[in-house]
């Protein structure tokens, strides 16, 4: 076994993560972005939508769906 393989060994258990990695960032960091992203904009169709930051809505929407949030928890 020569030099550069022995320093690189310790690499190829995480090259094993690597596509698992990318499987959760793209199917599950990025719509999580993008819906966290649309949440906390304000606007209509007809004026379009601006990141206003919002977080008025977040109080009012979990004292609405309260049951379904703790169902979905559950």
């Amino acid at each position: 076994m020569t030099a550069a393989v022995r320093r690189l060994r310790w690499v190829i258990p995480y090259l094993f993560l690597v596509p698992g990695g990318l499987w959760l960032l793209i199917f599950f960091v990025v719509p999580m972005a993008v819906m966290a992203s649309i949440s906390l904009q304000t606007g209509s169709l007809g004026t379009g939508y601006t990141l206003t930051w919002n977080f008025g809505i977040y109080p009012e929407a979990i004292t609405q769906f309260a049951t379904q949030f703790l169902r979905s928890f559950e």
